[in-house]
């Protein structure tokens, strides 16, 4: 994931330490504004981080819902039933888990604000345009 979004500072440039391609949309501001990040955030996340959010993955799945996607858990990371698992290991995927859903609201909702902006402006050309 790193590689993908250009996370290992491939083209992080000297001058400012900006990148030389644009910046990391981070969303929203309680104000509206949007929020950049020159170097990708995940280049502060530990392996050992990375590797249970892919042990994650490799036992959820994400599916769609009515209106947003959902998790669902498909297995398991050790052989037996949930309370045969590491409780700190079941701990962090209910973290992760809630995090997905908060991300996804946070997403959601900045879709709805966009889809309103398009047809605010829609209407006013169709004002101005008569």
């Amino acid at each position: 994931m790193q590689e993908e979004r250009n996370c290992l500072g491939k083209y992080i440039s000297e001058e400012r330490r900006k990148s030389e391609f644009p910046p990391h949309k981070l969303g929203n501001d309680e104000n509206g504004l949007p929020m950049y990040a020159w170097e990708c955030l995940t280049l502060s996340v530990s392996e050992k981080i990375w590797s249970v959010i892919d042990l994650f993955w490799l036992c959820h799945i994400a599916v769609s819902g009515m209106s947003t996607a959902d998790i669902r858990r498909v297995g398991l990371p050790e052989e037996g039933a949930v309370v045969d698992q590491q409780n700190w290991i079941m701990e962090a995927f209910k973290i992760i888990h809630n995090e997905f859903h908060i991300m996804n609201k946070g997403l959601e909702e900045e879709r709805q604000r966009e889809q309103e902006s398009n047809r605010q402006r829609e209407e006013m050309k169709k004002k101005y345009s008569k």
